[in-house]
Parts: structure tokens; sequence; C-alpha cells
């Protein structure tokens, strides 16, 4: 094979094992679907010799994240906004992954200890995540589950190595500014404006001010939610 996103594979079947030689379990995936659809996937370790037997050549592939994997982690952009602001906050990588309509919505790292975390938004919908031990990502040649979209790297270099707590940082100010750039008014420019006044500032003085607006907007929807 000359990559993961080579046209020389076969089958998904050689895929999966060219994740294995890089140390990162797969989860075998029903076509179409992002959900194993069986008990105890997270503990499943399958062997290189196994995946023809569990590999089906139209099967999706999942990638186990965390400790299975040497601590790779994936860091879901599920917003358009995450994925216009990722690269204000998060650290470089040289590995991402994404769709044609969703490019670059998967930024991967390694990071040792760190914990799946969920950032919603107030009306619950989904910011952001950072997937770790006990969660599983959908790859390359995999089809996604609604529009039949594949899966492609963007960008096949290494993970990069952040700190646990860095890496969670700075997922969580991600969050807060894509909520920021999503309800902040647009007219007469104050939207453009506020980004560039944000952009202009010290990296911790810009996380400060976002967490403070992400903490305000939480507390201002638990106060019209009667909690």
């Amino acid at each position: 094979m000359t990559g993961t996103n080579g046209t020389t594979a076969k089958h998904t079947g050689q895929v999966a094992q060219s994740y294995l030689l890089k140390n990162w379990r797969v989860v075998p995936i029903p076509p179409r679907s992002k959900n194993p659809g069986f008990k105890g996937w997270e503990s499943s370790r399958i062997t290189f010799d196994q995946v023809s037997k569990r590999f089906k050549p139209n099967s999706n592939i999942g990638l186990l994240l965390g400790e299975p994997s040497g601590w790779l982690v994936d860091i879901d952009l599920d917003c358009d906004e995450a994925v216009r602001l990722a690269g204000l906050f998060l650290p470089e990588t040289e590995l991402r992954s994404g769709r044609e309509s969703s490019p670059h919505s998967h930024r991967w790292y390694t990071s040792k200890d760190a914990t799946t975390k969920k950032f919603q938004s107030p009306d619950g919908t989904m910011l952001v995540e950072l997937r770790s031990t006990g969660a599983q990502t959908v790859v390359h040649p995999s089809r996604h589950d609604k529009d039949d979209e594949l899966y492609v790297w963007h960008e096949e270099g290494e993970p990069a190595k952040v700190g646990a707590g860095e890496l969670t940082e700075a997922v969580s100010h991600l969050a807060a500014a894509s909520l920021l750039a999503r309800h902040w008014p647009s007219e007469g420019g104050r939207y453009r404006l506020r980004l560039l006044f944000l952009c202009g500032l010290p990296v911790r003085e810009r996380r400060e001010v976002l967490g403070a607006v992400f903490r305000r907007d939480r507390a201002r929807v638990a106060t019209e939610a009667g909690e």
C-alpha cells in the first residue's frame, strides 16, 4: 500500500492491518455505521492475524482511542465554528482527518492519561469532543452512516504529543470560543471585530476571557430554565 488513502488497498482488512502496524487498535463496524454493534468492543484487542476473519471487505473501521492505542486521542470538531477556530486554540498536529463535506474536522494527538470529555452548547448540541479511552472514531476507508461519504486522512504525519492537562484546557477554550462565535451578534461587523480583539490577546488572556463568557452563558441559561 502507498498509504491509508491509497487506491492500491484491495479491501478494508489491509487498511486495518496497516493501522495495527502503527500500534493503533482497530474494531470492526458494520457498513455505513458508527456503532460497532457488539458488547465489549471497548476491550476488543484484534490481532494482525485475526483481521481477515473479523473484517469484511465493506466493513467500516473504528480506531480504539486512548490507552489501547498508545494514548492516541481524537479531537472531534462537531460544529462549523470549532472547525474554523481550531487553529487558534489547538496545538499543531500532522495527523488530521475528516470527510469531503467536513474536512479537517478531526485532529489527532498522543496524550497520556487524557480522558474523554464532551463539550455541548446550552441547547444540547455538541461543540467539541476530546475522545480517549473508552471511545472510538470511524476512519478511512469507512463510509459515513448518513450520506455515504468516504472518510479520509487529510494529513498522515505523526500525531503531536501534548500533555493531558494542556490539551483538555485547549479543547475547553475552543468550545467556549465556538459558542461565543455562534451567539455573538454580527450586525455592523461586531462579530468580526470581537474575534479580532480576541485573536490579538495573549493566549492566556484570550482563554480567560472566553472561559468567563462561557461560564456566564451557562449561568444565564440555567437561570432562564429555573434551575
